[in-house]
C-alpha cells in the first residue's frame, strides 16, 4: 500500500483463503486465516515492542476470548460479541496489581477495581460512556479511605478523607 504497509494473502477459485499476513507502516504484523473471503479463526496480533494480542474472528468479527501481553509483564483477558469489546475485562500485572473492568457497547461502564495480587482493593471507580463519573473511592492498608467525585473524566471539589472507622479526617 502506498502507507508502507502490506498484506500477504492467498486466492482460491477467486476467493481469499488460508494464511494471510497484514503489517503496517510501523511494524505491527498481523497473522490470521481467510475461509470463503472472510476473516476466520485465530488471530494474534504482534508488536514492536514484544507484546502480542491473541484474538479469534468468526464471520469476519471478533469474536470471545481475547487475550492481550503486555511484554511479559501484563496480561489482559478480554471478550468481544460481534466485533465490540463487551462483558468483563480483567488486567494482571507483575507488579501486583490487577484491574477489572466491564464494556458495554466497547466503552467501559460500571464499576471498575484495582486490587494487589494479595487481593487487597486499591480503588473502586464508577464509569459512564468510558469516562469516569461518580464517586471514586481509594483504600489504604492501615484501612483508611479517601472518597473523590467525578464528572465526566473531570475530578470536582475535593477529595474527603476518612479512618478506618468512617470518620472523616480531612478535605
Amino acid at each position: 500500500y502506498e502507507d508502507g504497509s502490506y498484506e500477504k494473502r492467498n486466492y482460491v477459485n477467486g476467493k481469499l483463503q488460508g494464511a494471510a499476513q497484514f503489517s503496517t507502516k510501523d511494524g505491527i504484523i498481523e497473522d490470521f486465516q481467510y475461509v470463503d473471503g472472510i476473516k476466520s479463526g485465530e488471530s494474534i496480533v504482534h508488536y514492536k515492542d514484544g507484546s502480542y494480542e491473541k484474538r479469534n474472528y468468526v464471520d469476519g468479527k471478533l469474536q470471545g476470548l481475547s487475550i492481550f501481553i503486555i511484554k511479559d509483564k501484563m496480561i489482559e483477558y478480554s471478550n468481544y460479541v460481534d466485533g465490540i469489546l463487551s462483558g468483563e475485562s480483567v488486567l494482571y500485572s507483575n507488579n501486583d496489581i490487577f484491574m477489572k473492568r466491564n464494556y458495554v457497547n466497547g466503552k467501559v461502564e460500571g464499576l471498575v477495581q484495582f486490587f494487589t495480587k494479595e487481593g487487597f482493593k486499591v480503588e473502586d471507580s464508577n464509569y459512564v460512556d468510558g469516562t469516569a463519573n461518580g464517586e471514586a473511592t481509594k483504600y489504604f492498608l492501615d484501612g483508611s479511605y479517601e472518597k473523590r467525585n467525578y464528572v465526566n473524566g473531570e475530578l470536582q471539589g475535593i477529595a474527603q478523607k476518612f479512618s478506618k472507622d468512617g470518620i472523616k479526617l480531612e478535605e
